[in-house]
C-alpha cells in the first residue's frame, strides 16, 4: 500500500504549480488566528502580486494497493 500526496497552487485562477520549489508548508492553530500557509515560488513569470489575490490549494491523496493488470 502506497500514499501519494499531491498539491496544486493556483494564485488569480493561474496554475503556478510548476514555479513552487519547497514543499507547501502549513500551520494548523488552535486559536482564533487562520490557517497559514507558506508557499516558495521561483522563475515566476508573474512579479508581484495584489494584496488578498485569491489563492487556491488544490491537495489530493491517491491511495494504491500495487500493480494493476
Amino acid at each position: 500500500m502506497a500514499i501519494k500526496n499531491t498539491s496544486a497552487v493556483y494564485i488569480n485562477g493561474i496554475n503556478l504549480t510548476k514555479y513552487t520549489v519547497l514543499p507547501l508548508k502549513w500551520g494548523k492553530f488552535l486559536d482564533e488566528r487562520p490557517d497559514e500557509i507558506y508557499i516558495a515560488l521561483r522563475h515566476c513569470p508573474i512579479k508581484s502580486f495584489k494584496p488578498l489575490s485569491p489563492v487556491e490549494i488544490r491537495k489530493t491523496n491517491v491511495l494504491s494497493f500495487g500493480n494493476v493488470t
